[in-house]
């Protein structure tokens, strides 16, 4: 799925009845609100619409609660993971139980993992660009 770039989804409403979502709606819906429908799509008006956004209302205001306790969890993991890497990346110690990490490496390391891994993503980008611009220019001629 092409997503790269799009906000996330608030809500997801899933017709049919079914109770499931397909594998890789899982990264696109982490924190939507999800409403399953006992309906067909073709069937689907505006009153199940309404429903959906009564749910939506009743829900939204959890949802980011869980949502703003999440990020602050992944900033903080993110904080400790960097100052553990950073630490093992410099020492040339095998047991570091008694080792105690320089603030100065923890923020360096830190650092350069930040500029590793923006790097690869702008690349990754990059390289998806191109494909889809080759792809495109591919269905063009071809049709």
């Amino acid at each position: 799925m092409y997503s790269e770039g799009q906000p996330p989804v608030d809500m997801l409403i899933r017709t049919s009845g079914e109770v499931r979502l397909s594998d890789f709606m899982m990264w696109q819906a982490n924190f939507a609100i999800l409403k399953f429908v006992k309906v067909l799509w073709p069937e689907f008006g505006f009153w199940h619409f309404v429903g959906a956004l009564l749910d939506y209302q009743r829900q939204h205001f959890f949802t980011r609660v869980y949502k703003s306790k999440y990020d602050a969890y992944q900033m903080r993991l993110t904080a400790s993971e960097n100052k553990t890497l950073g630490h093992m990346d410099r020492c040339g110690q095998s047991d570091h139980s008694q080792c105690s990490p320089n603030e100065s490496d923890t923020t360096q390391y830190s650092d350069e993992r930040n500029k590793r891994t923006n790097a690869f993503l702008s690349d990754l980008q990059q390289r998806r660009r191109d494909f889809l611009t080759e792809r495109t220019a591919i269905e063009t001629v071809g049709s």
